[in-house]
């Protein structure tokens, strides 16, 4: 219904989005440049003028359980289904403006619904959606602290305000640590396996890439798994044994 309602030529207010419960519909640009946005007619004004120019206002449906009688005042229908309701948009509203918190660096105490907007001077005259709220003993106060508690959990991830650069620096390291080690020459051998692989050399069982390393030695390209499996064949006598 809301969206029918803005979706009109004949509509004098404009908002950046809806939401009902698990889905955020965006229907102008709000997570493109941070700190702007496109400028939409969603509070009116007041004594104090508008909050038109510096906020985001985003519609959050209602329940279609409850049937208004005046005003702001309702009968519910199903009281049941329209807590739930409320419940389940409440919670994806906190998602979505604690994304646009980050997102914008916006502190949870700009968050202001339109009847707050109104009592501060700058939104005509309406009581949402504590009209809702207070149908289930919810408020503006606790939605901030419901935003700012998902906030506090989405900035624990080290990934949010990361650069592109340092997660193509991340993403290399962790190639890299994922690469069996190697050892180039006999001089970087462990302790624990020169001997052996210096056996396997003399035996010609190891001959190296080709290469010669700084230090004048060849390269050798050994892994961990190898060395292990040199160690085991030198102690069973494998490069003792005489050719004919």
């Amino acid at each position: 219904m809301f969206v029918k309602n803005f979706n009109s030529p004949n509509a004098r207010a404009s908002v950046h989005g809806f939401i009902e419960p698990g889905l955020f519909i965006e229907t102008a640009p709000i997570f493109e440049k941070k700190g702007r946005a496109k400028k939409c007619y969603h509070v009116g004004s007041g004594p104090k003028g508008s909050y038109n120019s510096s906020r985001i206002g985003i519609e959050m449906c209602e329940p279609s359980t409850i049937k208004y009688t005046g005003g702001a005042s309702f009968k519910d229908l199903d009281p049941e289904a329209t807590k739930k309701y409320i419940q389940e948009v409440t919670a994806t509203a906190a998602e979505v403006f604690a994304d646009l918190c980050i997102f914008h660096n916006i502190p949870v105490s700009m968050i202001m619904s339109h009847k707050a907007s109104c009592a501060a001077g700058y939104g005509s005259n309406h009581g949402d959606p504590e009209h809702i709220w207070n149908h289930i003993g919810y408020s503006l106060e606790q939605f901030r602290k419901d935003v700012q508690k998902i906030i506090n959990e989405k900035k624990g991830d080290v990934l949010q305000d990361m650069t592109k650069q340092e997660l193509q620096t991340i993403i290399k390291e962790a190639i890299a640590a994922s690469q069996p080690k190697t050892y180039q020459t006999l001089a970087d051998v462990p302790e624990w396996a020169r001997a052996s692989v210096r056996h396997a050399m003399d035996d010609g069982c190891i001959a190296g890439t080709g290469e010669t390393a700084g230090n004048g030695q060849p390269v050798l390209n050994l892994t961990h798994d190898l060395l292990r499996t040199i160690v085991v064949l030198d102690r069973a006598g494998v490069f003792d044994i005489e050719k004919d």
